[in-house]
């Protein structure tokens, strides 16, 4: 897609990304106080790597090695 974000372009505030990236980590999983789980996952593309939070079910399907769209997020 040519509207794909790179990691190394996202900055805070940056809305609708269209991104494709490996997973490289999977954090534990923490509970809130309302009862939702998270977990950070570091992620990369060719030009670098961030850590991101996934929510609840989300979370519990992603697994090290996992390529990944993200649209619109």
């Amino acid at each position: 897609m040519s509207n794909d974000t790179y990691v190394k372009d996202i900055k805070a505030g940056l809305k609708n990304l269209n991104l494709l990236f490996i997973v490289l980590e999977i954090g534990r999983v923490t509970k809130t106080k309302d009862g939702h789980e998270v977990r950070t996952c570091k992620v990369a593309d060719k030009t670098g790597s961030i850590n991101i939070s996934v929510w609840d079910d989300v979370g519990s399907l992603i697994q090290a090695g996992d390529i990944i769209r993200l649209t619109r997020g």
